[in-house]
């Protein structure tokens, strides 16, 4: 196999592997022809490896598209010649399980308001200016905050 082709396969930049192989420092063994072509020799893949497919949803009713999206990643990953030793699924957030937890409700109000009146500085400044951005953002939250209470 070429070298570039070993590259692609493992997640290595083409250079990275010509250095790697010129240095004598590929994890494999590589060889070079006359013309200048480096070939590796050996398995771009452990054959010892296992290749688990995950697959999350982030509510219970999307529990189809669950069953669907495992068909999918195992068709895919078949597709490359690969055998699927084990499906993990997951219903609910991958990304962290814990909740933020909002202890006194009016300083939750106090960063609302705040956040927008970022929000609405920002983009004061790019209509309008840096000058009068916040004037301007101060009066849209005094206008918001007067029909919310009116």
């Amino acid at each position: 196999m070429r070298l570039s082709e070993w590259a692609a396969r493992n997640g290595v930049h083409y250079q990275t592997a010509w250095t790697w192989a010129k240095e004598g420092r590929m994890p494999v063994p590589v060889r070079q022809t006359p013309s200048g072509t480096w070939l590796v020799d050996g398995p771009s893949v452990e054959a010892s490896g296992r290749v688990v497919a995950y697959c999350c949803v982030s509510l219970a009713d999307q529990k189809p598209d669950l069953d669907r999206q495992v068909a999918r990643v195992v068709q895919g990953v078949t597709g490359l010649g690969l055998p699927v030793t084990e499906v993990v699924t997951e219903v609910g957030s991958g990304l962290s399980g814990r909740r933020l937890v909002v202890l006194d409700p009016a300083e939750s109000a106090d960063d609302l308001v705040r956040d927008v009146t970022e929000v609405l500085t920002s983009m004061c400044a790019r209509l309008y200016g840096r000058r009068g951005a916040k004037k301007r953002a101060a009066r849209a939250v005094a206008v918001a905050v007067g029909e919310a209470a009116g």
